[in-house]
């Protein structure tokens, strides 16, 4: 399968998994074990279960789903061999209830071929196209419901 179409099924994974709330297979299925994701307004984090509490959480700030679109995508020219490493471009979208707009915004994720060529992300950070994050994770603070259980950094 060609690493654009693979990637475009991934995406499509994704928003299923998001609409069905299921944490675990997004993060398992898509992330490398020890993948770094930057979301807005958090530090870095490291690895699978610190992705899986980011989403946990953006489920609880009221994400009902979610749609993810490459724009641009190519090898990494200097990877060694070449082909092992990808860089994309391109967008999302958050829906709440009834398919309401939440959050649009814009990323840019690394993924990685393994043996066998299955890829995985392994660096992915995004941004808020909004003028403030609807999803803001200094509204959380206060409550700690999701975010205190967030590991920010190793």
């Amino acid at each position: 399968m060609a690493v654009k179409a693979f990637i475009a099924e991934k995406h499509a994974e994704w928003s299923t998994f998001m609409k069905e709330g299921n944490t675990t297979d997004l993060a398992t299925s898509h992330f490398a074990e020890d993948c770094k994701i930057m979301p807005p307004g958090f530090q870095t984090m490291n690895g699978r279960d610190a992705l899986q509490k980011y989403a946990e959480y953006i489920i609880a700030s009221g994400c009902t789903g979610g749609s993810v679109t490459t724009d641009e995508i190519d090898p990494v020219a200097e990877s060694a061999p070449v082909g092992t490493i990808f860089w994309e471009r391109g967008h999302y979208v958050y829906y709440k209830a009834c398919d309401a707009i939440m959050e649009t915004g814009k990323y840019v994720a690394l993924w990685r071929k393994l043996p066998g060529g299955k890829l995985e992300i392994y660096a992915d950070i995004w941004n808020s196209t909004n003028s403030c994050s609807i999803i803001d994770p200094m509204a959380q603070v206060a409550s700690k419901k999701v975010r205190g259980s967030i590991k920010m950094t190793d």
